[in-house]
């Protein structure tokens, strides 16, 4: 029979971990004696975000050698919510106000705040902030009115609830990405819309909140597939 005697665990600095495991044979009774002695060594692999340091502490990227560039990203959030409060945001006659115009000025001051909210973002200048709106399903009906021009095929009633989508575009003139400026004020336009029409619908949903593309940069250009929210 075997027992661990002691066992100790470093972490260096530059990743390597080794730790000392002793085993003590205890089948002679009370009577103890070392078995063995292992050394182990363990490589913990390099973090792939650029926040973390070679020690793996969290920083702010240094951006301070590149150069100045244009930035564009584009950025949606969808809400979906039942067909009472969809009509009060057509209609513009939420108790609250107009929706659309509250969610857009609350979209764009957002994109101002992105620094103050996200800890490791940089603080650049917003040059442009475009905020849309438009409804899934008559997206959908875009879609399928094109189909049915190439093949004519009998059409299906939408089956799921009325759903928007918040759509902000930013364009900066800088050394860093304006993604998360974006992402940002499109999330806050979905909250908003929900915080305007709680009262009719508290079982909205707001998803998916995603990048759609963006331009400028050592990254270059992304434009996301159609259909794909990963």
């Amino acid at each position: 029979m075997f027992q661990v005697s002691s066992f100790r665990f470093q972490v260096g600095g530059s990743g390597l971990r080794s730790g000392e495991i002793s085993l003590q044979n205890r089948s002679d009774g009370h009577r103890q004696q070392t078995f063995g002695t292992w050394n182990l060594k363990l490589e913990t692999k390099k973090m792939p975000s650029n926040h973390f340091d070679a020690d793996g502490n969290v920083h702010m990227v240094d951006v301070s050698a590149k150069s100045v560039t244009k930035r564009i990203a584009t950025a949606s959030s969808r809400i979906s919510m039942n067909a009472q409060a969809a009509e009060l945001v057509r209609q513009g006659t939420s108790r609250k106000g107009d929706v659309l115009a509250v969610a857009r000025l609350a979209a764009i001051a957002a994109t101002k705040w992105t620094p103050h909210l996200i800890p490791l973002c940089h603080a650049i200048p917003i040059e442009s902030a475009e905020v849309d709106f438009e409804w899934a399903d008559e997206q959908t009906a875009d879609e399928q009115t094109a189909k049915e021009t190439e093949s004519p095929q009998p059409t299906s009633q939408p089956t799921s609830p009325p759903q928007l989508i918040c759509r902000v575009t930013c364009a900066t003139s800088g050394k860093t990405g304006i993604e998360m400026e974006a992402l940002t004020g499109a999330s806050v336009a979905a909250l908003t819309v929900y915080d305007m029409l709680k009262s009719v619908d508290r079982a909205m949903q707001i998803g998916p909140t995603q990048l759609e593309g963006k331009e400028g940069g050592q990254s270059g250009t992304f434009v996301r597939n159609p259909g794909t929210h990963s």
